[in-house]
């Protein structure tokens, strides 16, 4: 009887250290068509997922997994997600697999793509499941003349600037000449002036 209690405990001791949890974003995550977002999966406590087997799987597909992480390696890629998706750390401070973090990057998003995501991770005694729920909006026509027209509003600012600078240049020259105009009318003139001293009379003489 006491081996037996022993046993269970020490059975219950090895479930208990090896439990976890997957913990993913409690809002969905918004990006728009063509872009880059990552679907932050992460177990808790932190542990090794190395050994795990990670599978992102869409709603009713878990036997044809958008990615199946397996045995150290990737295994399987859905068809559609080939060359735009993988297993990336969620942030660089994020110690990637060693640190339990196993979410998933998605490049070329499409408006097919929105909607639910799983994250599952199983070990040899336990495994859990999350939802990561995916919104793609349409890039806005804003965005897109922004990011093409960038170097040429550049190009035109600085052409302004020299331009009003230019400007100020001719206004502040002309100004200035007028100054001198107005100074050289408005001085004294010796054209024709009398002389400053009398006029002398030399017919009388004296």
């Amino acid at each position: 009887m006491l081996s037996l209690t022993i046993a269970l405990l020490v059975n219950l001791l090895i479930e208990t250290s090896v439990s976890f949890s997957v913990v993913v974003p409690g809002d969905p995550v918004v990006s728009h068509v063509g872009s880059t977002v990552i679907l932050s999966c992460r177990i808790s406590p932190p542990e090794n997922a190395e050994a795990l087997e990670i599978r992102w799987y869409r709603q009713d597909q878990f036997n044809n997994p958008v990615l199946l992480y397996n045995r150290g390696k990737i295994q399987d890629i859905q068809e559609c997600f080939r060359n735009r998706t993988s297993l990336t750390p969620q942030s660089d401070q994020s110690g990637g697999l060693k640190d339990g973090d196993v979410s998933l990057r998605l490049e070329k998003l499409a408006f097919q793509d929105e909607g639910p995501f799983h994250c599952y991770v199983s070990g040899d005694r336990q495994y859990d499941s999350k939802v990561v729920n995916l919104k793609i909006t349409e890039r806005s026509s804003f965005s897109d003349q922004s990011d093409s027209s960038g170097p040429w509003k550049a190009l035109f600012l600085t052409f302004l600037i020299f331009a009003i600078l230019g400007l100020v240049g001719m206004i502040l020259y002309k100004y200035r000449n007028k100054l001198k105009l107005q100074a050289a009318m408005n001085g004294p003139s010796h054209t024709g002036s009398p002389p400053t001293g009398g006029f002398r009379n030399t017919a009388n003489g004296g």
